[in-house]
C-alpha cells in the first residue's frame, strides 16, 4: 500500500483517543492486510469475515487480496468510528460494512449522523408503533433494548421489514454511503442471506449450498449483497 501524506499530530491524537481500536488494527494479522491492500474494508462480525471472501470470489472471479482489498473484523460496531478515524488520519483509503443498528446509537454518539435527522426520527416513529403493538421493547433513548425477549438486532430487522420504514432506511443508507459506509438495509447480512445463526456451523452449511443457483435464487435479498460487493470495487 502507498499510504498518502498525513499529519503526524493528527495520527497521534487519533491513536491516543482509540488505543483499543488501534491495537486491533495493528495486530500482526491485521497490519499485514493493511500493508498489502489499497483499500481496507472494516466489518463488525464473524459472518462478514467468514463469508465475504467466498461471495466476493464468486461474483468477481478474483479474491479480495487480488483486488487489493484488506478485510478486517473489529468485532463491534462501537469500535468502528474510532478505527475509521485512525485509518483516515493515516491517509489509508477505508470502507466499512455495518449492521443497520450502527446508524443509530454508535453513529449518533460519534456525530456521524444527527440525532434529529429526519430519517432517524422517521425510524423512531416506526419503532414506537412496533412497541405499542407489543412486538418490541424500547430503551429510554427510544431505540430497541439491547437485551430482552426481542434483542436490539432483531428489533431493527422487524423495523426494516415495515413498509413505512423503507424510505427512511434508504435515506440513512445513502447518508452513510457518502461516508464510505455500507449499511445493511434489512438489518444484518444474516437477514439478507437467510442465516438463522452466526455460528461456524451455520456459515459452513451456507457455503456448502451457495454454489447451487437455486439456493442463491431463494435467498431473501442476495441482490443487495451483490450491490455491496460491486461497491467495494468502486
Amino acid at each position: 500500500m502507498c499510504i498518502g501524506r498525513f499529519d503526524h499530530d493528527a495520527v497521534r491524537d487519533a491513536i491516543d483517543d482509540a488505543d483499543h481500536q488501534a491495537a486491533t488494527l495493528f495486530a500482526l494479522s491485521n497490519s499485514t492486510r493493511i500493508l498489502f491492500s489499497e483499500t481496507v474494508v472494516l466489518t463488525e462480525g464473524k459472518t462478514e469475515q467468514t463469508l465475504l471472501p467466498d461471495l466476493f470470489q464468486h461474483e468477481t472471479e478474483c479474491s479480495l487480496e487480488e483486488d487489493k482489498l484488506g478485510l478486517l473484523s473489529l468485532g463491534s460496531s462501537g469500535d468502528l468510528p474510532k478505527a475509521l478515524a485512525v485509518l483516515t488520519a493515516m491517509g489509508i483509503p477505508t470502507k466499512a460494512v455495518v449492521d443497520l443498528d450502527f446508524a443509530f446509537r454508535p453513529a449518533v454518539k460519534n456525530a456521524m449522523i444527527a440525532k434529529d435527522n429526519a430519517a432517524v426520527q422517521g425510524c423512531k416513529t416506526v419503532l414506537i408503533r412496533l412497541r405499542d403493538e407489543g412486538k418490541i421493547d424500547l430503551a429510554e433513548d427510544g431505540f430497541p433494548k439491547k437485551f430482552g425477549e426481542v434483542n436490539s438486532a432483531k428489533a431493527f430487522e422487524f423495523m426494516a421489514a415495515e413498509t413505512d420504514a423503507r424510505e427512511h432506511i434508504d435515506a440513512i443508507h445513502d447518508h452513510f454511503l457518502d461516508q464510505g459506509i455500507w449499511v445493511w438495509t434489512d438489518g444484518t447480512i444474516e437477514t439478507h442471506l437467510g442465516l438463522a445463526a452466526k455460528t461456524a456451523a451455520a456459515h459452513s452449511t451456507f457455503l456448502s449450498s451457495f454454489q447451487n443457483k437455486e439456493f442463491r435464487d431463494a435467498l431473501p435479498n442476495y441482490a443487495n449483497v451483490q450491490s455491496m460487493l460491486a461497491w467495494l470495487r468502486q
